[in-house]
């Protein structure tokens, strides 16, 4: 596609990378607006944009895939002009600042499916794209079928860069291959990730225990959480039941709540091996304790209302609300003060807090097989992973959350928790056997675990063994 040659590139990327000491919340202190200030380094601070690739590629033209918004969703990647809504602005800086960087022209083609997109472009051998952002469920499929470049080939890309979700990172390599990189080039991630709101004027009625010290001091437990919703539970109207339009509820949410609350008990579908390689990690006792209590405690319809946008919740007749981060940006209207914190852990023995991300609503970046020089995509995509570390993360994190969204400084301090222990749960986004689609339903349902797994699996473990063998045969 383009005249600039990987011997050239090569000779260019002598020296790359220099690793950065990140300061303890991995973010400059200052604003993008404040760039000189930001980018003075000390011998305790070093800015992320120290690690920025050193090149010039010549006025070459770099074209990427990206995904539409969606209607709660920010996922797309570039914008047209200056607005003054501070992810639009913080998105056109950082191309801006891409584009001057490498001096090149950065142009951005959205689509609803960019899976569908370039599978037929790649079957086509059709090399437009330098880079493309399906969602992972697309991405898996595509990769399965050897249709990405393993990231870890691609000289010009440094996925140990802290600007690279290195959860992820661990998470999705399978047989030694990675062929999708989450970072803040796409805000999806960010926005998909699973959390508690709650509601404080509720705490403040009903006497209860304040939520960020009980994360503090490692009590956020299923069994608190079950306590407290007992208590702000009322029958409003005095009618004896319980209706979703009139009464009150300890727990506003939907069905990814159920897999979210296995996460964060510790307790995914799917681990790693000591080769790296996926394993069903289902059936012990400690996985059959956790999902025993979720169906005890949780899915109650006397004290949890399955709804889809919350608006229980924000009618102010809900006082928890189990939903993702993105929601804390769309219910910025609500009149009650919220707050935010992560998932419950099963008990207060369990260590640490874990918090699950919807795999199928994460937008990553990959390299089709079809771009003849993929040192380019991979300077591109490192400085971009960069920028976006620098412009983008700090408009969404401390503007968008903790600026607008969320109401005091202890919903950050809580944000910061959930955002440094994301789960990938590789069950989830190939769904082996049906085995983590149909969990939900089961543990709505109250259905005990054994017999449920007992049908699917020999179907879960065979799909298992197809997935690690395509990876293995995969030659990109």
């Amino acid at each position: 596609m383009f005249n600039f040659s990987k011997k050239s590139l090569s000779l260019i990327l002598a020296v790359i990378f220099v690793f950065a000491l990140i300061t303890a919340c991995g973010k400059p202190a200052a604003t993008p607006a404040a760039e000189t200030a930001a980018e003075t380094t000390s011998s305790e601070t070093i800015s992320i944009l120290d690690t920025l690739p050193k090149v010039n590629l010549e006025d070459i033209t770099v074209r990427a895939l990206a995904r539409n918004d969606s209607w709660w969703q920010l996922t797309e990647i570039s914008s047209e002009e200056l607005n003054g809504e501070v992810i639009n602005d913080a998105i056109y800086n950082r191309n801006l600042k891409l584009e001057a960087q490498l001096r090149i022209t950065f142009e951005v083609e959205h689509v609803d499916s960019v899976g569908t997109t370039i599978r037929s472009l790649i079957m086509a051998d059709d090399d437009q794209y330098d880079f493309v952002m399906p969602n992972m469920n697309e991405s898996a499929t595509l990769a399965a079928d050897d249709m990405f470049v393993n990231l870890k080939k691609i000289s010009s890309l440094d996925m140990t860069n802290p600007a690279w979700d290195q959860n992820a990172n661990d998470y999705f390599s399978i047989a030694g291959k990675l062929y999708y990189g989450v970072s803040d080039i796409s805000l999806g991630k960010n926005e998909a990730i699973w959390c508690y709101m709650f509601n404080k004027t509720l705490i403040d009625d009903y006497a209860l225990e304040n939520p960020y010290q009980l994360v503090r001091d490692g009590k956020w437990t299923f069994d608190k959480s079950h306590e407290m919703m007992t208590v702000a539970t009322k029958d409003l109207n005095g009618d004896g039941k319980m209706t979703a339009d009139v009464d009150q509820y300890g727990l506003a949410t939907h069905d990814v709540n159920y897999y979210a609350l296995m996460i964060a008990g510790g307790e995914p579908l799917a681990g790693k091996d000591s080769n790296g390689m996926p394993v069903i990690t289902v059936g012990d006792q400690r996985f059959t304790a956790v999902y025993d209590k979720i169906c005890a405690l949780f899915p109650k319809n006397d004290m949890t209302v399955i709804e889809y946008q919350g608006q229980t919740f924000i009618a102010g007749r809900s006082l928890l609300c189990g939903q993702v981060l993105a929601c804390v940006r769309l219910y910025r209207s609500m009149e009650d003060d919220f707050g935010i914190i992560p998932m419950p852990k099963y008990d207060d023995v369990q260590e640490k807090y874990y918090t699950y991300v919807i795999p199928y609503d994460i937008f990553a970046a990959s390299v089709p097989i079809t771009v003849k020089d993929t040192d380019v995509s991979g300077v591109v995509l490192q400085t971009l992973a960069i920028l976006s570390d620098y412009y983008v993360t700090p408009a969404y994190y401390d503007i968008t959350i903790t600026g607008k969204g969320l109401r005091d400084e202890e919903s950050a301090e809580m944000l910061d928790i959930i955002l440094k222990s994301t789960v990938y749960d590789l069950a989830r986004m190939y769904d082996w056997g049906t085995l983590a689609s149909g969990i939900q339903t089961n543990i709505i349902a109250q259905k005990e675990f054994a017999s449920f797994y007992a049908k699917r699996e020999k179907h879960a473990k065979k799909a298992l063994e197809k997935t690690i063998d395509a990876f293995s045969a995969n030659v990109n």
